[in-house]
């Protein structure tokens, strides 16, 4: 045993207390942003589509680069101490942001932001901690996630360049090309051009943990039935929610859900409605609710070697990567509040989306989907802007496709909202992002509107049929095309239905006004 440890490394880490920090005397603010995951899957359909080079690198010791800001002392380690002059007891004034501290990440991502920007980057407006270098029409897109940098370049001298001027500003490990980081597991096939990000190795070791294994359990084809539609929890006070931290099968259930969380909000955007739904019983979870979030697992563990595939574009330039950007929005009509899907497509992969209860209750289902757009024409404006700060020329506007005859009349201004005045802002909205050319609304068929799997369980053939969709498993450009071909005939289809709707809202206004 001597013999095989003899070469491996020992260290220790030496952090302090920072729960005994006072707010307004050892720090002030401690907020620190981190490159969102969604920005990442756009730097990776980029890469995708243009054959951009992938490389990763790892700051040692990263807080420990950052200046104090505030003085700040600390009781010496222990077995380390050393006396003063006169024999007394003597503190650490820390000169840099020590490990425990509250406010080191924030100091230490200001530290890498003034480096980046002293050495040419621009930092994005869109999203922090995205930075993007030119060079003689060259261009390096940096993200970075706490001490984890991804960088994307078009050009292996812009590479070495900012490896070499790294390492000599830090303690840096560059681990070669991207392959893995930040749980992702990134495969590559520069012959067709595409990338896909996956998690196995996780999955297999959430059913280590909490499925046994997943020996002699169920297999299933969806994360979810109609049953989590029945989920509920009962309501709780502060004593009982004490009593539930200490019950050992509810902290695992809890323990279970964060990590589905982080699944479907990374790379898994087939759970995320389920998730969602499971995601609310986080803080009681009962029985059912652990049964569901099980289904959830064994339904990864039977779907492990999915991911999602970005790239594969006929045509790999940056326009038709433009031309690839497009939003699918769909709303559940329920009883109270209903959930919101929007999923944005980028080279063919979901790139963002979001699976979320409204926290309004709709009347009708035009409500329901107008919030619905309106909240993916919100999250579309920032994707728009990060696009073009990375250099994709959306010149056109972005199409977002909905099911709902009469929210696509009322974002075009073509349709009564009689009976929505009370979303007239959402409306209001909806028509000024179009006249200000960010984007457009258009109808497409429920069974062709992938991001219905967002908001309530489907059955088997139409959640595969979604899925495949989300994750890039089809030929989208095609199944745009055709899209766009039968969007006109499909409004046509259903203006009569929805004129006729305000002409009965029209007359029920009249007879109103006469019976006053």
């Amino acid at each position: 045993t001597s013999a095989v440890t003899a070469g491996l490394a020992r260290k220790a880490r030496g952090v302090i207390v920072g729960r005994r920090q006072q707010q307004g005397i050892n720090y002030d603010e401690v907020f620190s942003a981190t490159v969102r995951f969604s920005s990442i899957r756009i730097i990776l359909a980029l890469a995708a589509v243009l054959n951009l080079i992938l490389h990763q690198f790892d700051i040692k010791g990263a807080f420990l680069h950052a200046d104090m800001d505030v003085p700040l002392y600390m009781r010496q380690f222990q077995g380390h101490e050393r006396l003063g002059p006169n024999g007394e007891k003597m503190v650490c004034k820390l000169r840099r942001a020590l490990y425990g501290s509250k406010q080191a990440g924030r100091l230490w991502r200001k530290k890498l932001a003034a480096w980046l920007i002293e050495f040419g980057f621009m930092q994005c407006a869109f999203d922090e901690c995205c930075y993007v270098w030119r060079r003689s029409g060259h261009t390096c897109i940096v993200g970075v996630f706490v001490d984890d940098i991804i960088l994307a370049a078009d050009q292996e001298a812009m590479l070495g360049d900012f490896a070499a001027a790294l390492k000599g500003a830090f303690n840096v490990d560059d681990r070669g090309e991207l392959k893995w980081a930040l749980g992702m597991l990134i495969t590559r096939d520069r012959v067709k051009r595409t990338i896909t990000i996956s998690c196995e190795a996780r999955i297999k070791a959430m059913v280590e943990r909490y499925a046994g294994g997943g020996v002699h359990n169920r297999n299933y084809a969806t994360p979810a039935d109609k049953t989590v539609l029945e989920l509920y929890t009962a309501p709780t006070d502060r004593d009982q929610l004490k009593a539930i931290k200490k019950d050992a099968k509810k902290s695992e259930t809890r323990s279970l859900i964060g990590a589905l969380i982080f699944v479907a909000s990374v790379m898994r955007v087939d759970v995320a409605q389920a998730v969602s739904r499971v995601a609310r019983h986080i803080h009681n979870p009962s029985d059912e609710v652990h049964a569901a979030a099980i289904r959830i697992l064994l339904y990864l563990n039977q779907t492990c070697d999915l991911g999602i595939t970005y790239g594969g574009i006929s045509d790999g330039t940056i326009e038709a990567l433009a031309r690839s950007v497009h939003v699918l929005v769909d709303a559940s009509w329920e009883v109270g509040h209903s959930v919101s899907g929007v999923v944005l497509m980028v080279a063919g992969g979901a790139a963002a989306w979001i699976s979320r209860k409204q926290v309004i209750q709709g009347l009708s289902s035009v409500d329901v989907e107008t919030y619905a757009a309106s909240a993916a024409a919100a999250d579309l404006l920032h994707q728009r802007g990060l696009l073009q700060e990375l250099g994709v020329p959306m010149q056109s506007p972005t199409t977002i496709w909905c099911d709902n005859a009469g929210t696509v009349n009322i974002a075009n201004d073509a349709g009564s909202v009689g009976r929505s005045r009370h979303l007239a802002m959402r409306a209001r909205f909806l028509q000024d992002f179009k006249a200000a050319g960010e984007g457009k609304i258009c109808y497409v068929k429920t069974e062709d509107n992938a991001a219905d799997a967002l908001t309530k369980p489907l059955e088997r053939g139409r959640f595969s049929k979604h899925r495949s969709y989300l994750l890039g498993m089809v030929d989208v450009e095609q199944l745009t095309r055709e899209r766009e071909l039968g969007d006109v005939a499909g409004v046509h289809a259903k203006q009569h239905e929805v004129h006729r709707d305000g002409e009965l809202d029209a007359g029920t206004e009249e007879q109103d006004g006469q019976m006053k």
